[in-house]
């Protein structure tokens, strides 16, 4: 029989494991079930009552804020609100020429970018031009864009950084080299994860080092991504989109050592990590691992014709519900197995 003060532990520690704070009903009953009737009342009173003091939302709320802004301000001048890229990318879609809108259908519609959204399991895709794009606004970054955006507005912790957006506003390498996209991705992660995971406690996550990583330190800075990864529960899904990685202010040895590093987020088979990069690639970054490409000829034969982005949400919005359907397959699989696991425990005993 366990004592009041224990049950109340116990239901304490299964709501910080159980996923999101999910606590697990059945061995709650079963604990209550435990005490008398005077310990009980007093105990679903507190439950009934004392939720918020519990919820991890509330408790770490604040504190999570606190830092994540510290993170932010150490990190200085790091680029890490993107709503000004993606305004900039969808304001250039009315001066697309009609061959420039045939691309961006194109690529939307393309069968390798929903088959990349769908994949149940972590998935790299390398969008290639065959002309690597003159200007900055272009038919991939609004892609790339497009895709941001809306996966934004899903429960998906999502990154992207505009290598060719943040080199034409400055060709400094803190500002738009290889370091400073991977500061980038960490710092939009951190933001992300205290907006659509709050439930995690980052007081967990090492504190900002009184001497900063220096920017050429690449090892050091994809380990902390690692690290900020390594705090998602089993099967959460990040998506990452790199855009016109070729237009990185640094030379070819460190923008490859990135690239490279990145895309091997993807062996995580722990979680789920989707990765797009745009651009064309060194023979490096191409043998680093497995990934699906789409190649983007120059001359398209679209027929010409006027679209409306907005039309193609729903294909993508569908493609992501294949994605969640199957997560959920594989979530209630797993559940499945590790239940048949404790009933074997149960049964030896």
């Amino acid at each position: 029989m366990f004592s009041l003060p224990e049950t109340r532990l116990l239901i304490l520690v299964l709501e910080q494991v159980s996923r999101k704070g999910r606590v697990i009903s059945v061995v709650v009953e079963l604990m209550l079930r435990t005490v008398d009737q005077g310990q009980m009342m007093a105990l679903q009173r507190e439950l009934a009552f004392s939720d918020n003091s519990r919820d991890p939302t509330s408790t770490w709320s604040k504190r999570n804020k606190k830092i994540v802004n510290n993170w932010l301000d150490h990190l200085r001048p790091v680029h890490y609100a993107v709503t000004e890229d993606f305004r900039e990318c969808f304001h250039s879609f009315g001066s697309f020429s009609l061959a420039e809108k045939d691309k961006v259908q194109w690529l939307i519609t393309s069968d390798e970018i929903h088959s990349w959204l769908e994949a149940p399991q972590s998935a790299v895709l390398i969008v290639e031009p065959q002309t690597h794009p003159d200007s900055v606004l272009n038919p991939v970054s609004f892609t790339s864009a497009f895709l941001a955006k809306l996966l934004r507005k899903q429960d998906y912790p999502t990154v992207c950084f505009f290598c060719s957006m943040r080199s034409n506003v400055s060709m400094e390498r803190e500002k738009s080299g290889p370091g400073a996209m991977l500061q980038s991705v960490f710092a939009q992660l951190l933001v992300q994860i205290k907006k659509k995971r709050p439930e995690i406690n980052l007081a967990a996550f090492p504190k900002p080092d009184a001497k900063p990583l220096k920017l050429r330190n690449i090892a050091g800075l994809l380990k902390r991504i690692c690290k900020l990864l390594d705090m998602l529960p089993d099967r959460d899904c990040v998506f990452i989109l790199l855009d016109s990685v070729l237009d990185l202010a640094g030379r070819d040895s460190e923008d490859d050592e990135v690239i490279e590093g990145i895309l091997k987020l993807a062996d995580d088979t722990r979680l789920t990590i989707k990765i797009m990069a745009t651009s064309v690639f060194s023979t490096v970054v191409r043998d680093c691992g497995k990934y699906a490409t789409l190649f983007l000829p120059d001359f398209l034969d679209g027929g010409g014709h006027a679209i409306n982005p907005v039309f193609f949400e729903d294909d993508t919005l569908e493609s992501l519900e294949a994605f969640e359907t199957q997560l959920q397959s594989q979530e209630e699989s797993f559940e499945s197995k590790d239940e048949g696991s404790d009933d074997e425990v149960i049964d030896s005993d």
